[in-house]
């Protein structure tokens, strides 16, 4: 099933200083399914608010599906100076997978001191997190993700689908991010009319990443959008064992 320790379909819930150890969900969200609600009625539009703090992730893993220790299909999600280590995705969203399934949004907010390290998405992207389709992330204070693998693309996070969009107003590092295959985005991917903002107050830092098409950023697809105020990248790769495009940023689509 999915939520290997928890599954929600219509909660409210908060999770104060909860550590989470090798939760295992044989399809989606190793850790936690927030999943969504059969009622369409106009007082539901937000969903369910969730709060992660302090809350820690480790060696989790969503065997067969989406969002390691994370599956998120509706509501408000807050995570607040948490970690998630070592956890894992058969497809896409090593740590975070978020996907609206419905006509509603649904957001993300990091807040604080977040830490993301060595999450894998194994046959799909976003090593770390994965937005896809009318989802929101918002990244306040720090986002650190370090030695997060994606397959496809987007070694730490891709943005994908139409009303994606990723917002960054704190300090975000990335280091040693890496897309495996003939892949889009090292560290970030953004595709199919999705959009990332990195606002004057933010800073993005990306470092030791690979990507066969943009080493550290990728952005592909039809209405796919970066805007970029503060960055910083170095040592970035594109092209390995492959003939790619753009050893930082790759730009591609209409």
């Amino acid at each position: 099933g999915s939520g290997g320790d928890i599954f929600s379909s219509w909660s409210h819930m908060r999770l104060a200083g909860v550590r989470s150890y090798g939760a295992t969900a044989g399809i989606n969200g190793g850790c936690l399914h927030v999943a969504s609600h059969s009622v369409s009625h106009s007082n539901v539009e937000t969903g369910p608010t969730i709060n992660l703090l302090n809350f820690s992730g480790i060696g989790s893993k969503a065997l067969r599906g989406f969002g390691g220790c994370l599956f998120i299909q509706q509501g408000y999600v807050v995570v607040e100076n948490s970690s998630f280590q070592e956890t894992s995705a058969a497809l896409s969203g090593g740590a975070i997978a978020a996907k609206s399934v419905d006509s509603h949004t649904l957001t993300i907010e990091l807040q604080g001191s977040n830490r993301f390290l060595k999450n894998i998405a194994r046959k799909g992207s976003g090593g770390s997190i994965s937005a896809d389709e009318r989802v929101y992330i918002f990244m306040f204070g720090d986002t650190h993700f370090e030695e997060t693998t994606a397959e496809t693309g987007g070694g730490a996070l891709v943005a994908n689908g139409h009303q994606c969009v990723a917002v960054i107003s704190g300090n975000v590092q990335i280091s040693q991010s890496h897309c495996q295959s003939n892949c889009s985005g090292g560290a970030i991917q953004v595709s199919n009319a999705a959009a990332v903002s990195l606002q004057t107050q933010g800073f993005l830092m990306t470092t030791h990443t690979t990507g066969t098409n943009g080493g550290s950023i990728s952005v592909d697809g039809s209405g796919s959008r970066l805007v970029v105020d503060g960055l910083w990248i170095s040592n970035t790769t594109s092209a390995i064992g492959y003939f790619g495009r753009g050893g930082v940023l790759s730009v591609s689509g209409g």
